[in-house]
């Protein structure tokens, strides 16, 4: 009967600890990756953000430099873009 009873105990105590560790697996792990999908969308718009910031210097400068109004297009068709 005390074979038993260790053994029962034993159990109670492997499922409490399993229970412990798989706490993460419920919330932590979720909570994280809803992180990196806010996080990867933001992302997105800092890229188109820098490239907009690029083309708009680069054109402006070139505008300058050579006075085509291709320049002017470009940069107008550019802050379109980012106002979007």
């Amino acid at each position: 009967m005390t074979i038993s009873a260790f053994f029962a105990v034993f159990g109670i105590i492997t499922i409490c600890q399993v229970d412990k560790t798989t706490m993460p697996l419920h919330s932590d792990i979720p909570n994280s990756l809803e992180s990196l999908i806010v996080l990867s969308a933001v992302d997105v718009h800092v890229k188109d953000i820098r490239y907009c910031d690029e083309v708009l210097t680069r054109s402006a400068r070139n505008f300058a430099s050579a006075q085509d109004p291709v320049w002017i297009e470009r940069y107008n068709e550019t802050v379109l873009l980012l106002d979007e």
